[in-house]
């Protein structure tokens, strides 16, 4: 995975770096790492972790964006409307379809009910 700044990262601990645990990072810490880049190494899927290495090595997370439902599908269901002989059942289909990869990619998706 390419650099990261730091400002993009939820940080959760820094790595000793002997290598036998992690310490709690406080917030002060956490704002002077906001400019630094890291490379970044995928350390638990199951958690959605990874090592962030730069002068130092950090436990963190990539923030995931909520979206509402209603976010995704018109833009979705517009450009799929501009395709010749696509029925709104079609553009339908196909629209929920998207929505569920993305939600099985770990996007949050939030279907409000009307």
């Amino acid at each position: 995975m390419k650099d990261v700044k730091g400002k993009h990262l939820l940080f959760i601990s820094r790595i000793k770096r002997d290598g036998s645990g992690t310490t709690e990072i406080d917030e002060d810490q956490v704002n002077a790492l906001r400019d630094e880049s890291f490379s970044m190494s995928r350390l638990s899927i199951k958690q959605d972790t990874w090592i962030a290495s730069g002068f130092n090595s950090y436990v963190v997370k990539l923030p995931k964006k909520d979206f509402f439902e209603e976010e995704i599908r018109e833009p979705i269901q517009g450009v799929l409307m501009s395709l010749k002989g696509m029925t709104t059942n079609q553009c339908d289909d196909i629209t929920d379809a998207i929505i569920q990869d993305l939600r099985s990619a770990g996007f949050e998706i939030i279907k409000v009910k009307s």
